[in-house]
């Protein structure tokens, strides 16, 4: 049992049972034992691997995507270049090495400011990225006013997630609670659940005994933010996470450790807790606030879409055969549907002015 294991326990013995959405804020961010103030989890020693861990290609892909549509907004000056989660700093790095090379101009045209709430993480950006001198932020409110162009890649997915259970007494928020031999495990909380309790989007007026609704407040703030932002002074955010474009029904929240899923009430602290976005919303989120919105598609089709074949021959061509197939394997990890390349989406939010951005059709 974790010290946050213990912690949690005495909070519920206190309090009574806690929801989810604390739950997974404690796990993940506790100022002293959360999994993110914590640890430095990416990578093939840690938990899991992200895309831009998988091949340079990603990187490079996203790099060139961002500095094409903001060839296309007219090279606004004075552009903010964010990524929201940036990681170990990866993505970026091979992602300014592209732009470098085919737009320097873009550079030279923007500001970088990373959204990182980790300290350990904030260190290893530092590293990465040293010669750019990027500015930190906690949150994505606190970016300066200007054209912003924002990638968030696999962001979203760890942001608290609110669960509704359907019961025969109607929608009841799922909570966790404690059983006789002081385990957790999921409860339907006592107080009937509202539609104003979902964050404004409701609750589905037909469900079965059992049905769960998600809803993650957190990532409609944070569209709603940048998509207020896009709609207002230009740019373009690109989102890439795991999720459907449609309510789920069911939990999709779960643990992650040493690359396997395991139970998301155990390990706290020790273990990375995500769940699916709802793609549906964030949609409504966005529209809503202004911006236009292109997407969700599957990962895949996207980078099929910005070349990543091209990319594959150049750096194969030059490689020796041990290596093209190094290149190869991680390439097709990125395009196969049954590993990333479906289970991923790509959504884009775009100023109002936009045309049909590269990777979605029109």
């Amino acid at each position: 049992m974790t010290p946050l294991d213990r912690l949690i326990r005495r909070l519920i013995t206190q309090d009574g049972p806690m929801p989810v959405s604390l739950y997974m804020t404690l796990a993940l961010q506790h100022p002293r034992y959360g999994y993110y103030r914590q640890a430095a989890p990416i990578g093939l020693a840690g938990d899991f691997v992200t895309a831009p861990e998988v091949s340079q290609v990603f990187g490079e892909l996203i790099g060139l995507w961002m500095a094409t549509v903001w060839a296309g907004a007219q090279r606004p000056g004075n552009s903010i270049m964010c990524e929201a989660g940036p990681g170990r700093g990866v993505l970026l790095s091979d992602a300014l090495r592209a732009i470098r090379q085919a737009l320097p101009d873009f550079e030279a045209s923007t500001t970088l400011h990373l959204v990182e709430s980790s300290e350990t993480l904030r260190a290893q950006q530092a590293e990465a990225l040293s010669p750019l001198a990027p500015t930190w932020h906690d949150s994505v409110e606190d970016l300066p006013e200007g054209p912003l162009f924002l990638i968030a890649n696999e962001f979203l997915d760890a942001l608290p997630v609110t669960q509704f259970i359907y019961t025969a007494d109607g929608w009841r928020e799922r909570m966790i609670g404690l059983d006789a031999e002081n385990q957790l495990l999921f409860i339907p909380g006592t107080a009937p659940a509202t539609s104003a309790a979902a964050n404004g989007l409701g609750l589905p007026n037909e469900a079965a005994v059992g049905d769960i609704h998600e809803v993650q407040p957190g990532v409609l703030s944070f569209v709603r933010e940048i998509a207020t932002r896009i709609a207002q002074h230009h740019g373009a955010a690109l989102l890439i996470d795991y999720g459907e474009n449609s309510p789920f029904g069911h939990s999709t929240l779960r643990g992650i450790r040493s690359h396997r899923i395991i139970n998301p009430l155990t390990n706290a602290g020790d273990s990375d807790l995500t769940v699916d976005v709802d793609f549906r919303a964030v949609r409504q989120v966005a529209r809503s606030a202004g911006a236009i919105v292109q997407g969700p598609v599957g990962m895949g089709p996207f980078l099929h879409a910005l070349g990543v074949e091209t990319r594959r021959t150049a750096l194969t061509k030059v490689a020796d055969a041990k290596r093209a197939a190094v290149v190869d394997q991680a390439i097709d990890r990125l395009l196969d549907p049954d590993r990333m390349g479906k289970i991923f989406k790509v959504l884009a939010i775009a100023a109002p002015s936009s045309g049909s951005l590269p990777g979605f059709s029109s």
